[in-house]
């Protein structure tokens, strides 16, 4: 399953060394809501390893900067 096809907009959030969080706003229906976010947390669990708590939510929209700009990757430690 191709994960790029599924998501219209992801965010990765690091909230503390072992943690993080991730924002996707999918390309469909909330019905395959749940299936996605597994398919990115097990993807996410490959990247960052398996020591790392990994949270996902399903977002409308990922907020904008006051540049108008997305940040993919947010760091918070």
């Amino acid at each position: 399953r191709r994960m790029a096809a599924q998501v219209r907009q992801f965010q990765i959030i690091r909230e503390k060394p072992e943690e993080l969080r991730g924002k996707i706003v999918p390309n469909f229906s909330v019905a395959q809501n749940r299936e996605l976010t597994v398919i990115v947390q097990e993807k996410f669990s490959k990247i960052f390893g398996e020591g790392i708590k990994i949270f996902i939510e399903v977002v409308k929209e990922i907020p904008t900067t006051d540049r108008g700009k997305r940040m993919g990757y947010v760091s918070k430690i």
